[in-house]
Order: C-alpha cells, then structure tokens, then sequence
C-alpha cells in the first residue's frame, strides 16, 4: 500500500493509503519525530484508508509508517511518509501609509517557531511578489518606493528552515499623493509673477495654486492640469509682496503643500536725465526705504561732466538731485549711504587735485550738503573705484594709482578717518597696469580686494590685513582674459568674485573659500555678451547678480538680473539660449608687499548745482530666462 502524509494545519497532518488486504482486523499507525524511532500511535478499524492526526507540534517534521494486522499476525510496514506541520499565521495584518512613497505593515507573531517572516505586496489585489523578511519575533515592516497615490495589498506569513504559515489576512492601503517641491515665484512683469515647481506626482488629477497677500491666508486662485509645473498670475498690482503655495490633487484627496514661495513685483521703473549723457553707477536702498544713486552726468554741472547724485524715495520719485565738479571731467564710482545717515561719495576728479586725475571724496549730509571734499593723489592720473564706511566710522577706498608704484600702474587702498583724513594708503601690484574695481571690510577687521591685473594672471585678489599689510594674495587666470568687477565676503567665511571673460564673452563667477582656494567657478551665457557687475548673497545662502546681456547683432545692451544657487547652479529655460558651464582656472601665488604712499590731499571747494531732470516712468520688457 502506498501511504500519503499532508500537513493540513499548525496541529494536524491527514493520512491516507490504498487498502490491500481482504481479512485484516484493522490498521496500526506509528508515527516518529527524527525518521528513525517509531512509536505506536493509534489503530483504525479494518477497511478503513485514511487517517487525522491531530494536536500536534507546529513546524514539527513527523514520519508515519502504517501496516495491517489480524489475529494471525502482521503485514510488513508501509513506505515511510513524511510532512512538516504549518506554522502558525500572523493575524491582524494592518498597512498604513505614511508618505507618498512609504507604507508601514504591523501584525501580531502568534508563531513560537518561526525564524522570520516573509512580505508579499500586490499592486493590483490578484499578483503577490515578495517584497522582503525579517527576522524572528519582529512584527513590522516599512515598504519603501512605492508609486504616490496608489492602493498596494499585503500578505505576511511566518517562515522557518523546515515550514511556512498560512498566509495572514490581506491588508490594502493607498500611499499619500506626492507634493510638489521646489516651489519658486518671480516676478516677470510689473504685474506678472511666475511660478515653479517640481511635480513629483505619477497619478495626480491637477495642481491648485493658493495665492496670499499676508503669507498667512491664503486663497485658491485656480488649477492647472496633471504635469504642469509652471504657472504665471497675472493682474497684479504694482509693488506688492504675493505669497503661494500649491497642492496636487487626484479623487482620492489633496497632497500636502508645497514650500510656500514669495515674489514681489516691481513698483516702479523710471529714467532720469537731460540732453547729455546720464548714467547711473552705484545704488544703494537707503534705510527710509527710498534710494541714493550716483553717476556721472553732462546735462548738468559746472563742467564737462560731473558727479551725480540723486536721493529718491520708495516709490521713485526724486527729493533732491546735485550735481557736483568743476570745469573738467569728474566722474562718481561708488556711493554709500554712512552711519550718520549721510553719504560717502567716490570717484575722480581732473577739476582739481595735483595731478592729471585724483581720487575725489564727497562726505554729503542726508540732503546732499557738503560736509567735506577732499582730492587725493600725484602727478599722475589717479581715480578710486570702491568705497565703504569701515566699522570705525573711516572709510576704505579701493581704486587705481598711476603716481605712486609701478611705472604702468597699482592697486591703490587708502584708509581714512571720519573727516577723510589718511589713516594709510598703499600700493600693490607688479609692474604693469593693475586696477582694483571692489574692496569689503571683512568680518575679521580685514579687507579683501579684487580686480584685474596685467601684471599677473587676469583676475587678482588680496586678503589684507586691518594695517593694509598682505594677508594672502591670489591671482586666477582663464584660457581668455577674465575681468573682476565685485568682491564679497560670503556667509561662510569665504568669497564671491563677479565679472566676464572676454574669450568665452560670458558672466563669470568664481566661489572662493575663505584661504582663497577656489570653491568652484562657473561662466553663465548664451550667444551674445553677458557680464556680471555685482553680486549680493541673500539669506538662504543663494546669490543674486546684476549685470548685462546684449545679442550678437550689436544691440544696445539690456539689464541682466539672475539668481545662482549656492553651488553656482542655475536652470535656464531652455528656450532662453542662455547656459552655464564650468570653467578651469588657474591658480598662482603671488607675492607682492603693499608699499606706502605719500599722497597729496587737497580740499576742494567745488559748488553743488541744482539739477532738474526729467523724470520719465518706463514700462520695461521682462524676459523670463530661468525659474
């Protein structure tokens, strides 16, 4: 007879054999727990072919052998069966989705003999495939990357070396509908501002835009269809703050929100000037939210052309204009609003002074009187093109000097009190034309300085000292000439240099670390001409640049305002040919000493003039190029 064990459950393995004898009395069962020892277990009637044997072990391994008897005797034994009692199932299998992409599975471990216990997901409740195990005695699992928005089954059963459980009961789920993320606003117009983000949804319906006027409440203003991840408002008013925010969304609900972005459009955009040239250099926000602006003019003044400055209010409008020069040529560089609520104004002068051009400071009251003048350098041409109150109440004044060091020409620094006397003044370069275009005092008391030197490798920055004296110095070169235009210190302790290089005739920007090593270095774009004049870093740790574009055509240029990321990245539009590229600079020491100078210092009596310039509002055209 051919005899047949079947585990059936945890406690049970059913019997069963063909009956081949005509006259036993009945069947004797023995049963065995290692395959080699056997015990009587039981005796069934005669004619009988199948077997229950019950309370048993779980994931016990039982042999069986069966024969048949009568009052003459037995049979030989039947073959040896075999089979393995189920281990006891987990029960109360539950899931819930924690995130987009995560489910978490708990259950309650009613097995003593498990070594583990097997994860079974369905994306459709029919297909089950494995999806992981763990260990002995544990009771969850999180099941990672899964599609947003979707409904996912499970199973779970108990393992070990020698059986398996049942399979618990099913357990469905559906993940949380993935966020957009990245959320950026600009304005692209005086009444436009345009949204970005990162749809990160497989299955969403359609996004909601929320927009606020408070950064606190905020209101749908409209939906855009599944994998969108742009949209412009429009009718806006001027010179407001917006706030916003968006959600996907699909028939089973919302996602969270998004990173609530801001933007603020522009209030006003005007022209100022005459029937000459007018041309504005440096600005700065004034601290009752207006403007002071310097530059140069030939509509108005005493001369060629003189200083100009200009103190507007929030909203544009002018509260009083001078202009400020004698007979010849001076031009304003640099101006800065002082402590006092005064200004400090830089640039040159060849009206008056020693020499063919000096360096010319304006100390001004808040409404443009003149506290002080004073001219500054030799019997060469001499011209300043950085200034900045120092945290004594002094200035620091970076420029150019053709009087003092090399024959071509230096880096001039000078150091002044509070009433523009000199503190120290120095020269560094080698022995060709060296120009410093920007100076920052440094967290440490120090300077930093750059600009560009023939004298070596293009882009040439120094670390000084509070005294003036050479901290570290660095010049970088690129396989064009590269040009420095702006210097600062970064929150990080190190700096940022904006300019161009003319070979690649693109914006260039190189990150320095805080021992002038480069951090990285990147040029920004298209086919035209771009350059980068100045760069602010913002308080998410981002930059923000300030330069200009022009086409190859030859156009007059256009003002370029672009933003990088920390690490130099930006995503340009593809349809705005603009593009950014890693640059290979070289690197070279340097090792010049800044040697003192004796300048001249003149008071000079020039005569402020009222100036009347037209005040025209424009309507500027705002290309989008990048998020």
């Amino acid at each position: 007879m051919r005899l047949v064990a079947e585990a059936v459950s945890p406690f049970e393995i059913d019997l069963s054999w063909k009956d081949t004898s005509d006259n036993e009395d009945g069947f004797q069962v023995d049963i065995s727990t290692d395959g080699t020892t056997f015990l009587a277990r039981t005796t069934v009637q005669a004619n009988t072919e199948k077997y229950m044997d019950v309370g048993l072990t779980e994931g016990t391994p039982y042999w069986y052998r069966v024969r048949s008897y009568n009052t003459s005797g037995s049979s030989s034994y039947s073959n040896i069966a075999h089979a393995v009692t189920f281990l006891r199932a987990p029960t109360g299998l539950r899931a819930v989705a924690v995130s987009f992409s995560q489910m978490v599975l708990s259950w309650e471990d009613n097995s003593d003999k498990e070594d583990g216990f097997e994860v079974w997901r369905s994306a459709d409740g029919i297909t089950y495939m494995p999806v992981g195990t763990v260990l002995t005695n544990t009771t969850a699992f999180t099941d990672t990357g899964l599609n947003d928005g979707s409904v996912y089954s499970y199973w779970v059963r108990a393992y070990s070396f020698a059986a398996k459980s049942f399979y618990s009961n099913v357990a469905s789920s559906s993940t949380l509908l993935a966020p957009p993320t990245g959320l950026k606003a600009m304005a692209v117009g005086f009444s436009d501002i345009a949204l970005f983000w990162q749809d990160n949804s497989c299955v969403e319906i359609g996004y909601r835009i929320e927009r606020s006027t408070d950064g606190t409440n905020f209101i749908q203003i409209t939906t855009v269809p599944a994998n969108t991840a742009t949209f412009t408002d429009t009718g806006l008013e001027k010179g407001t703050r917006y706030w916003y925010r968006v959600q996907a969304y699909y028939s089973g609900g919302g996602s969270e929100y998004s990173n609530v972005a801001s933007a603020f459009t522009p209030p006003w955009s005007k022209t100022y000037g005459g029937s000459g040239w007018d041309e504005a250099v440096s600005a700065q926000q004034t601290t009752d939210g207006g403007y002071i602006v310097a530059g140069t003019t030939s509509s108005f003044g005493a001369g060629g052309q003189d200083f100009w400055v200009l103190k507007l209010s929030v909203d544009g409008a002018v509260e009083w204009q001078r202009a400020f020069g004698g007979p010849g040529s001076d031009s304003a560089a640099s101006i800065q609003q002082t402590s006092d609520g005064g200004y400090i104004v830089a640039g040159y002068t060849d009206s008056s002074g020693a020499g063919l051009r000096d360096v010319w400071m304006l100390k001004l009251s808040g409404e443009g009187t003149v506290e002080w003048q004073k001219a500054y350098g030799g019997p060469g041409s001499d011209s300043a093109a950085s200034i900045q109150q120092t945290g004594d109440g002094g200035y620091i004044v970076a420029g150019y000097t053709g009087s003092f060091g090399a024959v071509k020409g230096d880096y001039w620094v000078l150091k002044l009190n509070g009433d523009g006397s000199v503190a120290w003044e120095k020269t560094y370069g080698g022995g060709w034309n060296d120009l410093a275009s920007s100076i920052q005092q440094t967290s440490d008391g120090g300077y930093i300085v750059a600009g560009t030197a023939d004298s070596f490798p293009q882009v040439w920055v120094l670390k000084l000292n509070a005294d003036g004296t050479v901290a570290w110095q660095k010049a970088y070169a690129e396989l064009s000439y590269f040009y420095a235009y702006f210097v600062r210190e970064t929150n990080d302790g190190g700096y940022i240099v904006s300019g161009y290089g003319s070979g690649w005739s693109d914006a260039m920007v190189i990150k320095l670390n805080a021992d002038g090593t480069t951090a990285w270095q990147k040029g920004y774009g298209g086919t035209g001409y771009e350059r980068a004049f100045s760069v602010q870093q913002i308080s998410n740790g981002d930059y923000i640049l300030a330069g200009s574009t022009r086409t190859p055509s030859g156009a007059l240029p256009d003002l370029w305002v672009f933003g990088l990321e920390s690490d130099g990245t930006i995503h340009f539009n593809p349809s705005s040919g603009m593009s950014s590229k890693d640059i290979f600079l070289w690197i070279h020491d340097t090792y010049v000493t800044g040697s003192n100078t004796s300048a001249n210092v003149f008071t000079t009596s020039v005569t402020p003039v009222e100036t009347n310039a037209t005040v025209t509002d424009t309507n500027a055209t705002i290309k989008q190029q990048a998020p």
